[in-house]
C-alpha cells in the first residue's frame, strides 16, 4: 500500500460547521485543535510503499488509536464510533454527513505495521507531551506512560473480537474460493458461527475466555482441516497466513490451556 495522495484540509468539517457543538474545554474539542493536527502523513513514509492503491491515511488511524485506548473499545466498536458518533467526527476533522468506514481489522494490521517498522514511539511521544499539558491524559503518580504500554492496553480489550474476525475472513475466504469445499467441508457450526457479527461488549471477564478458547480451537480446526482434505483452489489462503500471525501475537497454545499474551 502507498501513502494516500496529499488532500487540502476540508472546510466543511463538523467543527466549523457546528462550532458550539460541544465546549470548548471538552477533551474531543482539545483533541480536535491540538492533538490531530500534530500528526502528519509524512510521519510514517517509511511504513509504506510508494506503490499500489492508497491507504487509509496513518495519521487518521493514528488518531483513531489514540481515542480508542481512551474509550476502552474494541476494534469493531471504534470502526463503529468513526462513522455514527458526532464528538469523534469533531475530533477527527470529519464533514458531518462524511461516511469514513473501514473494516475493524485494518486497526489490527495498522497496529502490526506500526510494530514490525518501529514507529510506535513516534507517535506517542509526540502526543502524550501534548495531551497532558492539555488534560486529555491525566498524569499519574509511580506510572510510565509508554507507547507499548498503550498498544498492547488496547489489544487485551479487543483480542476476542479480533480472534473472531480474523477466523471469520478465513471462513469468508473459503468460501470465496472454493463453494462447494464450504458446503461439503466445514461443519454447519462453524460456517454458522461466523456468518454473523460478534463483540465481546459487555461479557465476563470468564465468558470472554471461553469465547476466545473456541474462537482458538475453531481456527485451528479449519486449519489442520485443510491439512487433512486439500483443495487445490485453497493451496494459498492469505487469510489463513494472517491469521497464524495473530494467533502467534495474541495466544498462546498449550494441551491443557489458552492462555492470551
Amino acid at each position: 500500500m502507498s501513502l494516500p495522495k496529499n488532500q487540502q484540509e476540508e472546510l466543511f468539517t463538523v467543527i466549523n460547521e457546528l462550532p458550539n457543538f460541544l465546549p470548548e474545554d471538552d477533551p474531543m474539542m482539545v483533541f480536535s485543535k491540538t492533538i490531530y493536527p500534530a500528526f502528519t502523513d509524512k510521519d510514517f513514509e517509511d511504513c509504506y510503499s510508494t506503490k499500489g492503491r492508497n491507504a487509509i491515511s496513518p495519521a487518521f488511524l493514528a488518531c483513531v488509536t489514540l481515542l480508542q485506548f481512551r474509550e476502552n473499545l474494541s476494534d469493531p466498536e471504534t470502526a463503529e464510533a468513526v462513522v455514527r458518533r458526532l464528538d469523534w467526527k469533531i475530533a477527527l476533522h470529519l464533514r458531518l454527513r462524511e461516511n469514513v468506514s473501514f473494516d475493524s481489522s485494518t486497526l489490527c494490521y495498522y497496529r502490526r505495521r506500526l510494530k514490525e517498522n518501529s514507529k510506535i514511539c513516534l507517535i506517542f511521544d509526540k502526543i502524550i507531551g501534548l495531551a497532558q499539558e492539555k488534560g486529555f491524559i491525566k498524569r499519574r503518580t509511580k506510572q510510565r506512560i509508554d507507547a507499548t504500554h498503550i498498544i498492547s492496553h488496547v489489544n487485551r480489550i479487543c483480542t476476542t473480537d479480533l480472534l473472531f474476525r480474523t477466523v471469520k475472513c478465513v471462513v469468508e475466504e473459503i468460501e470465496k474460493k472454493d463453494p462447494d469445499y464450504y458446503e461439503k467441508e466445514l461443519p454447519e457450526h462453524i460456517k454458522e458461527r461466523y456468518s454473523g457479527r460478534f463483540s465481546s461488549f459487555g461479557m465476563s471477564k470468564e465468558k470472554r475466555g471461553d469465547k476466545l478458547a473456541e474462537i482458538v480451537e475453531d481456527g485451528l480446526y479449519i486449519k489442520s482441516l485443510l491439512e487433512k482434505v486439500p483443495s487445490e483452489k485453497l493451496e494459498y489462503l492469505e487469510q489463513l497466513e494472517i491469521m497464524e500471525t495473530i494467533f502467534e501475537e495474541n495466544v498462546k497454545i498449550s494441551r491443557k490451556e489458552i492462555v492470551t499474551m
